[in-house]
Parts: C-alpha cells; sequence; structure tokens
C-alpha cells in the first residue's frame, strides 16, 4: 500500500503523513476545534464517545467533509456518540467481538477471566453494552447479543399467524412498525412525519404484505389519531388493539401466587418484563447450545431473534427498571431517560407492544 517514491524522513511526519504519487496527505489533530477551517475527502473521528466536548468537535467537523466516520468503543449514554448512534439518520457499522474469527469461547473465557475485577469494562469494550455501569438495565445487553446471534444461527423464517407491535411518535419523531412471527422478529418498518392518520394506513399496509394478523399500538397520547382513524378506516381484515401502558396490570397470576397488579405499577412494566423473560430464556439457551454449564435449553416459541438492525439492538437494553413508593416495579419513562441524555427508545418500545397478550397470556420469571 506505500506509494511510489515515499521517504520516510520527507513524507512520514508527526501526524501528517504525504502521498508524493498524488499530492494528498493523511493528518492528524486533536481538540475541540479539530477540522474547523478545513477541508477534507474524509474525517475519521476516533474514540468519539470519549471526547469530552464530542458536540464542539461536531460543530467543528461538519463542513470539514461531506463524509465523516465516528469510530469508538462505547462510553456510556450520555454523550453525543451513543445519542446519534441509534438516531436512524446515519449508516452504522458495528463489530461485535463474536463477529471476529479469531476470537472463539476459550478466548471470551480467558478475556473475561483477566477483567474479572471488572466486569463493567468487559461488557462496554467487548459486549458493546452502552449501559455497562448503569445499576437496573431491565434487559442487558449480553442477553440481546444472544438474540441476535442465535438468530443468524437458526436462520427461522417467519411462520403463522404474526403479531406487529406500532409505536406512534409525537412531532417529528418516528413511528415504528415491529413485525414478529412467533420467535423470529423482522426488520422493522419507521415513519418520521406528524402525519398520523398516513401512518396508519402505511402501517396497514406493510401488515397486509408481510401476512400479519394483529397490530397493537400504544393508544395513549399521539396514539388517539389512529384509534380516531381506525374508526374509518378498512383494515383488510387486520386485527388492530389499542394498548394504554399506563392502565394497571392484568389479571395473570405470577410465579409466586401473587396477582400481576402486586407485582407491577402498570401495564407498560408487565409488558416489558414478558419481554425481558423472552430475552432472558434466549440468553439461557444460547449458553446451552454452546455447552455453558449455566445454559438452560427452552422451547423455541419462549425465544425471541433479532434480526440486524442497529436501532432495536441498541434500544432494547438501555431503559432501567425499579420500584416505585408502593414497592411496585416500573420501567424508566422517556421523561427519565431525557434526563440522563438517551432519546426515546421507540424501536424497543414498538417490540414491547408485540408481548401485549389476553389476560391469562403472559408468562413470567421470578425477579
Amino acid at each position: 500500500m506505500l506509494p511510489a517514491g515515499l521517504n520516510r524522513s520527507e513524507h512520514d511526519n508527526f501526524m501528517r503523513l504525504l502521498n508524493p504519487a498524488n499530492g494528498n496527505a493523511i493528518t492528524g489533530e486533536a481538540g475541540d476545534n479539530m477540522g474547523r477551517g478545513g477541508r477534507s475527502t474524509l474525517y475519521v473521528v476516533d474514540e468519539g464517545a470519549l471526547i469530552e466536548h464530542a458536540d464542539k468537535v461536531d460543530a467543528a467537523i461538519v463542513a470539514n467533509a461531506n463524509t465523516r466516520i465516528w469510530a469508538s468503543s462505547v462510553n456510556g449514554t450520555g454523550n453525543v456518540f451513543y445519542r446519534t448512534r441509534p438516531s436512524g439518520h446515519i449508516p452504522v457499522f458495528r463489530f461485535h467481538y463474536s463477529d471476529d474469527p479469531r476470537k472463539d469461547q476459550a478466548w471470551a473465557e480467558a478475556k473475561q477471566r483477566e477483567l474479572s475485577s471488572t466486569p463493567a469494562t468487559w461488557a462496554a469494550e467487548y459486549d458493546i453494552d452502552y449501559a455497562a455501569s448503569v445499576e437496573g438495565i431491565c434487559i442487558p445487553a449480553k442477553w440481546v447479543e444472544s438474540s441476535r446471534k442465535l438468530a443468524r444461527a437458526f436462520g427461522l423464517e417467519p411462520n403463522g399467524p404474526g403479531t406487529a407491535g406500532l409505536d406512534i411518535g409525537a412531532g417529528r419523531a418516528k413511528s415504528v412498525l415491529i413485525p414478529k412471527f412467533g420467535p423470529v422478529v423482522m426488520m422493522p418498518t419507521f415513519w418520521q412525519t406528524v402525519d398520523h392518520i398516513q401512518t396508519t394506513y402505511a402501517a396497514l399496509d406493510v401488515a397486509q404484505q408481510l401476512g400479519v394478523g394483529k397490530i397493537k399500538y400504544d393508544a395513549s397520547g399521539v396514539g388517539n389519531t389512529v384509534t380516531s382513524t381506525l374508526v374509518h378506516a378498512n383494515t383488510g381484515g387486520v386485527i388492530v388493539t389499542p394498548i394504554n401502558v399506563g392502565i394497571p396490570p392484568t389479571e395473570t397470576i405470577m410465579p409466586d401466587g401473587r396477582m400481576a397488579g402486586e407485582w407491577f405499577g402498570n401495564l407498560k412494566a408487565q409488558i416489558w418484563w414478558a419481554m425481558r423473560d423472552a430475552f432472558k430464556a434466549t440468553h439461557e439457551h444460547r449458553l446451552y447450545l454452546e455447552g455453558y454449564d449455566d445454559g438452560i435449553p427452552h422451547a423455541e416459541d419462549e425465544l425471541v431473534l433479532l434480526p440486524d438492525c442497529n436501532e432495536l439492538i441498541g434500544q432494547v437494553s438501555i431503559p432501567k427498571w425499579g420500584k416505585n413508593d408502593k414497592g411496585k416495579i416500573v420501567i424508566e419513562t422517556k421523561k427519565q431517560l431525557a434526563q440522563r441524555g438517551v432519546p426515546s427508545p421507540d424501536y424497543a418500545d414498538a417490540l414491547a407492544l408485540c408481548f401485549a397478550q389476553g389476560e391469562t397470556g403472559f408468562h413470567f420469571s421470578a425477579i
């Protein structure tokens, strides 16, 4: 790859590599104003999640090059890198350690032993866990990675009647439809428009094309527009069910014999916990297949298998769970997420709606 005529003493200087064959240069710089005033074909920001004033850097390089690449290991959720990554406005390349054929199970176990005193380091640096140092994550990133890994290994085709979750975005936020056939989750479809009537009809069209029999949507807030639109819409045989996630839980009996209302603060928490159980079962099943001692086999219908959708994979393991003043399980609200610099998890909320079932349709594990 060395160009003709390269002389290291002349062309390989500190933070500047010159190409004598065509006059091009690769230069390096640092600081809040890196890139300002210059013009480049390509600009790469390395370890972008660890830059202290990344918003200033982003503003400085925006006019420098049309093609800008931010590369980084993860560093929590309260930074520009994380907020930009799942936005859907930019293409994302995600490289997990298991994608490297040189790094097998033995390598992973040895590296985890090496980092046993700082498990958050392993989770962040190798498992791409943005919430590695955050307490109380509802669905750990390693469970989500197991779901993606099993989906690739199984290669299951959609089968049987499908269900889709539809999350309606407020204002210009995304509205997302995620179809699910048994354990197989299909690639999401999203719309970014304030016209929710148009979104409703578009969602029905996608559902009919894919063979989805049911759409479940959050009827609270902006979801009211969907409700009023459906009064006049021809659903083409698709059953559309409004779900108000703010109402009390169902009358499902929990593993300890109590009612769901004694476990959860609202229906949203109950739905997210059902989704959590599916990811937990998927992770246990993956460990079982790979020969780990703590692996547990599970039936196919207990699993959830995610597609390679960066937005969905990135969002599922972000919301936290906790307990309210009555000691009941609740899921972090969008307002609480915003306070720690995390945008609304619209893809994850859409998937969660797929797990909203009838009164006796929930299956839960203990806390």
